[in-house]
């Protein structure tokens, strides 16, 4: 009999123990689940800094820009307008066209911008331009 109270905590504390553990690997989880979406979504912002500033420096305009950049996106990424991209040229006589591309991006582990940036050779004028592409996650998802 004596054996047996002796035991109780042991199974007690075996069960928190498992509980915790349980909790520990979910947690991990849906952590590692996050991480991957991050990567995803900066493989996204890539793709579309790189499509931006190879048309930025073909002197294509500001709207086949966003039309092709629309095709680009993702779910996660709500509708790209005029209003998103901000073109600027400088007297800087270094050939480069800059295009940045900035995510805010929200979750229950994250809570920060995504940044992409592509520098490429301008192949229209002898100027730097700096184009900075401000995008907003989508809410529906």
């Amino acid at each position: 009999m004596k054996n047996n109270i002796l035991n109780k905590p042991a199974f007690v504390e075996n069960i928190i123990l498992w509980i915790v553990m349980f909790i520990g690997f979910i947690t991990l989880f849906f952590f590692v689940l996050e991480y991957s979406n991050i990567l995803k979504t900066h493989h996204q912002l890539s793709l579309m800094s790189d499509f931006g500033a190879k048309m930025t420096s073909r002197n294509i305009n500001d709207i086949q820009i966003i039309e092709g950049l629309n095709r680009l996106r993702t779910q996660n990424i709500s509708t790209i307008t005029n209003d998103n991209l901000i073109c600027t040229s400088h007297n800087i006589q270094n050939h480069q066209v800059i295009f940045n591309v900035s995510l805010n991006y929200r979750s229950s582990f994250f809570n920060k911008n995504i940044l992409a940036r592509t520098v490429v050779f301008n192949e229209t004028n002898n100027s730097q331009i700096d184009c900075t592409l401000t995008l907003r996650g989508n809410e529906n998802d």
